[in-house]
């Protein structure tokens, strides 16, 4: 069996164990060996952070451990690293490993909308006659046409691209001084690295609003969780919670009482009914509604004004000033939440763009 799938099967069952008890909404780290070889504690120690880098993996590969590596962890931010692997070593040429990288920024920008992702360039290698590795003759002129094309394709799905390659280069070829051999850096090369990669956390995170029901203000009052009581077609809401939850359940009575409660109480009641899952339908006041339907955003839509006129939660929305909205606990699938993190952060930039005109 190829080496690099026992390491992945070996390090899928310890990111398993880890993601029982690892921290939610923390800043992700995705690569090979460049990236876990980096002792992210040690260089980024600001930040919670998650390493996921398995050695020797490749671009071609990374689709089957997303769940465990990213989407199980609801990122706050995610900085990644590969392709030279797919290049150096396993024969993809750069049109394939470019169609990769579209795929999945396609695919990250459709699960996460606002969070910041920080994309490294490929780094520069030591092709010399020193190389510890036998690296494809030209490899760092393919390196230097691949990273123009990443950065395109960055400014495609709105990514922040990092162009390391710059500061680690020395003479066309990775600096020596950096690395520990052809392809990997040592603790200068990471300091170096971390230098840029921080600056560009610093910018995104101290400049964005990461909306949690523990948060500080005004991240708490942003939330569902949050005791904003409203008024909708006569009933009284105790909280957006409590509304959202309220959705499933058919018997209007049962879902009065729903109405009347906030925060984890709220939840907690309506993941009793469950049902709505495999029927992909709602209710709101005994009408059934399709969840994917105009009809169900509209809803939504109607209640979010209705929230709006309460002055507390304006005035919480006020706080968050111009700042990057992010929910990282939120979820993705509209067919396993009533609300997606895109639908309910599309509400609030909709309700404070209406609060600034």
């Amino acid at each position: 069996m190829d080496i690099y799938f026992v390491k992945a099967a070996i390090k899928s069952v310890i990111f398993k164990l880890q993601n029982l008890r690892a921290q939610r909404h923390a800043v992700i780290f995705v690569g090979d060996s460049l990236t876990a070889r980096c002792d992210l504690n040690k260089f980024y120690p600001k930040y919670g952070t998650l390493n996921r880098g398995i050695s020797g993996d490749a671009l071609a590969n990374l689709a089957r451990r997303m769940d465990l590596s990213v989407y199980d962890l609801c990122p706050r931010a995610i900085v990644f690293l590969m392709g030279i692997n797919d290049i150096a070593f396993n024969g993809l040429s750069d049109d394939d490993l470019l169609a990769l990288y579209d795929k999945t920024f396609a695919e990250w920008r459709k699960r996460y909308a606002t969070i910041p992702i920080i994309v490294q360039s490929l780094y520069p290698a030591a092709d010399d006659e020193r190389a510890e590795y036998s690296l494809p003759k030209g490899i760092n002129d393919r390196i230097v046409k691949i990273n123009a094309k990443l950065k395109m394709l960055c400014q495609k799905y709105w990514l922040e691209f990092a162009n390391i390659h710059s500061l680690l280069l020395k003479d066309g070829r990775l600096n020596r001084e950096l690395s520990c051999d052809c392809l990997h850096l040592n603790e200068k090369g990471y300091r170096i690295v971390s230098g840029e990669i921080g600056r560009l956390l610093d910018e995104y995170l101290s400049d964005s609003i990461d909306i949690y029901s523990k948060g500080e203000y005004p991240s708490d009052a942003l939330s569902n969780f949050y005791a904003h009581s409203f008024v909708m077609d006569g009933r009284n809401y105790a909280s957006m919670e409590g509304f959202l939850q309220s959705l499933k359940v058919k018997n209007v009575a049962k879902a009065s009482k729903i109405c009347a409660l906030c925060g984890a109480k709220a939840k907690a009641a309506g993941k009793r009914h469950s049902l709505w899952k495999l029927t992909k339908t709602l209710y709101y006041n005994g009408t059934s509604i399709k969840r994917d339907s105009a009809e169900f955003d509209r809803l939504i839509t109607k209640a979010y004004d209705a929230l709006f006129e309460n002055e507390k939660f304006k005035a919480a929305l006020k706080g968050s000033e111009n700042k990057l909205l992010e929910h990282s606990v939120g979820k993705d699938d509209k067919h396993k939440t009533v609300l997606t993190r895109n639908e309910f952060l599309a509400q609030l930039y909709r309700l404070r763009n209406k609060l600034e005109s």
